[in-house]
């Protein structure tokens, strides 16, 4: 009962990591480097070796497919801060109601996130922090109410603006992605020990998320 707060720095180094690498990166690993193409990159990448149905869309040489796999990248290196609070009040000893009800609230601020790629002649770092998907800013909120076997839970969970890639410019319309913000709601019954049954509503308020076009870094994430 009563609050609890809690608060850590976090900081990750992982060597030798096996991570999936995006589209976008295999091309920069495959080409843009001093030493020339690189076949265990470019092998993942496919292109048309003629003009398929003789469709103008369709050139030789044009990528047709860039297969996303697992590579040993190198490392990745992260850090943050995690912040965290719970609250509980017992309303029969406050309100003389029957039931209890917890608030928690969890927030993390990614400070850095980055991916390390090994070449022979050099290390690739890929700065992550703040793309889609490793958003600087994200918090989710509950309040719980539960007496005897029935409970009820509404949440919302908030991510934070991002944008597709870090080496695309700021003010490009196809590189940002919009904060975004999530409602949920749960109620769950139990009968005894080993039964239980439950219902619920994922994004209640039928909030879209941002878009991007397709052939961005994250599309369709």
């Amino acid at each position: 009962p009563g609050l609890a707060v809690t608060a850590d720095y976090y900081r990750i180094e992982i060597d030798q990591a096996i991570q999936s690498v995006a589209g976008e990166t295999l091309l920069q690993l495959c080409y843009n480097q001093p030493a020339g193409v690189r076949d265990q990159f470019c092998t993942a990448i496919d292109r048309y070796s003629n003009n398929p149905n003789g469709n103008a869309e369709f050139n030789t040489g044009q990528i047709d497919l860039i297969a996303l796999q697992a590579l040993n990248i190198g490392g990745v290196n992260t850090s943050g801060i995690d912040v965290a609070a719970n609250y509980q009040i017992d309303l029969d000893n406050t309100f003389n109601l029957p039931g209890v009800i917890n608030f928690g609230f969890n927030y993390t601020w990614l400070i850095e996130l980055e991916q390390l790629t090994i070449l022979p002649d050099a290390v690739s770092i890929d700065v992550l922090d703040g793309e889609v998907g490793a958003s600087r800013h994200r918090w989710n909120g509950t309040v719980q109410y539960k007496t005897g076997p029935l409970q009820a839970t509404y949440s919302v969970r908030f991510i934070g603006a991002a944008v597709d890639n870090n080496d695309r410019p700021i003010n490009d319309a196809f590189n940002y992605a919009d904060p975004e913000t999530y409602h949920d709601i749960q109620v769950r019954y139990g009968f005894g020990e080993n039964l239980s049954v439950f219902a619920g509503v994922n994004n209640i308020f039928d909030n879209d998320p941002p878009n991007l076009p397709s052939g961005t870094s994250s599309a369709d994430t």
